[in-house]
């Protein structure tokens, strides 16, 4: 039986007839708050007009019964990288709609290129989240991450930006702006992996700092360790981007600036975990969905053992262990819960596209199970993955929450995700600014 329903009602009360009406759910609203059993929320012309209890008269073009069933916000992914031609953007648009992430940031970019995507995409009528972006990956020559992946596949003022001296940081600041980015996204790291470079200098990221906020945009820091999050926490950095260690004992200065200045901090757990997949072959089990595309499935092969070889090699320097396991790697994380137990804003962001096997879409609902394992709750994840992230994109009055007022971007789930995160997954219906969302067909959720 259709779980859809319609109720006329006359047209003299047109103005105050919903859309729809997702009836005696279980509403968790995205803000940490507890689940309300029994909700019914009503939503009208793209928003959330009113959420009541069950025994208000329901005024609705259509009734969705939602007993047994759970809502959930939209979720965000605060960090992701997109395909580089418009057939592969639009296959990433349909698989996060199919897993419920109804926005996303995009920290370094073709910006021409993706704001054309976006145009093509909005013209043709076809879902997509909401996408925000930066202005281009902006560091030096010799730096992470043209000294990382090599020169030859990155062209200045196209999808980089080189720092040669300061008079270069005011235009590319005035570009950042007229892409209609955000924020400016910075390179502090001296490299993922050894040898390292010299970082940019402080004084350059001094002025960057001072040229992005004066022209109203917030600097997004890319660091990998402590000194690197110093520069950026010194110099008014609004986000950072990646984990990075820290001794809760020792680095009381720089803990107690993140939380006094309320830096965000996003989590990109998934680059971590993304080097257990080669040496976890009964994972690929799991991975077959029709959401993913050939290119996404050809990361799996194998056959020469070359990427088991270098992900056992890479894991043996993370976790110091001839045997690693996934649980290794979470007391890597253990700085986002104690910085959440502080009251800083911590994101979910997976940079999908930073390394093989982390996809669009279903990797959010893995990342959220990395949070779980290193000791968030349910309903603290899904803050995580909600309000806190369109806090960071400044966007909280209207999206992140299932609130009177805000974009009508949730979820329908089958079942509860407060007993385990991995819950998510059930996925029954996805709304988008107060429509339902077309899911790819014949794929399942990856939900066991």
């Amino acid at each position: 039986m259709s779980m859809f329903s319609c109720k006329k009602n006359s047209t003299e009360n047109a103005q105050n007839i919903a859309d729809y009406a997702i009836t005696q759910v279980t509403l968790i609203d995205g803000t940490g708050k507890e689940a309300v059993p029994g909700a019914t929320i009503l939503i009208k012309d793209e928003k959330i007009l009113a959420i009541v209890n069950v025994s208000t008269e329901i005024m609705a073009d259509s009734i969705i019964n939602g007993k047994g069933k759970y809502v959930i916000p939209g979720l965000f992914d605060n960090h992701i990288h997109l395909g580089n031609d418009e057939t592969k953007f639009q296959r990433q648009m349909d698989q996060l709609i199919h897993f419920g992430v109804t926005t996303i940031l995009v920290p370094g970019a073709d910006n021409q290129k993706l704001l054309r995507y976006k145009s093509a995409n909005k013209e043709k009528g076809l879902q997509a989240p909401n996408i925000y972006h930066t202005s281009l990956m902006t560091t030096m020559k010799g730096k992470h991450p043209a000294k990382t992946y090599g020169d030859s596949i990155y062209f200045d003022g196209i999808n980089i930006n080189y720092i040669k001296d300061e008079s270069s940081i005011g235009p590319i600041v005035k570009q950042a702006v007229e892409d209609k980015a955000i924020a400016v996204k910075l390179m502090i790291e001296d490299g993922p992996m050894p040898p390292f470079v010299k970082r940019i200098p402080e004084d350059y990221v001094a002025l960057i700092s001072e040229k992005a906020h004066e022209s109203g945009l917030d600097l997004f820091a890319h660091v990998s360790d402590k000194t690197e999050a110093e520069i950026a926490v010194n110099n008014d950095a609004d986000a950072i981007m990646h984990f990075f260690p820290l001794d809760w004992e020792k680095d009381t200065a720089i803990i107690q600036k993140i939380i006094d200045k309320n830096i965000s901090l996003v989590s990109t757990a998934m680059l971590a975990k993304s080097f257990f997949y080669p040496i976890n072959r009964e994972w690929f089990e799991n991975e077959n969905y029709a959401v993913f595309d050939s290119d996404q499935k050809e990361a799996f092969n194998d056959s020469d053992g070359s990427k088991e070889a270098e992900s056992r090699a890479i894991l043996k320097m993370i976790t110091r262990s001839e045997n690693p396991k996934l649980d290794m790697i979470i007391p890597l994380f253990d700085n986002l819960k104690k910085f959440y137990d502080r009251g800083t804003n911590v994101v979910l962001g997976t940079d999908v596209r930073a390394r093989p096997y982390i996809f669009p879409g279903h990797r959010v609902h893995e990342e959220m199970e990395l949070f779980q394992m290193a000791g968030f709750k349910p309903e603290q994840i899904i803050q995580c993955a909600s309000l806190n992230s369109a806090r960071m994109l400044k966007i909280d009055e209207s999206y992140g929450s299932v609130e009177p007022g805000k974009y009508a971007d949730l979820i329908l789930l089958d079942r509860n995700p407060l007993e385990n995160i991995n819950n998510t997954l059930s996925i029954n219906t996805v709304f988008k600014q107060g429509k339902i969302q077309n899911r790819i067909t014949n794929a399942n959720n990856g939900y066991k």
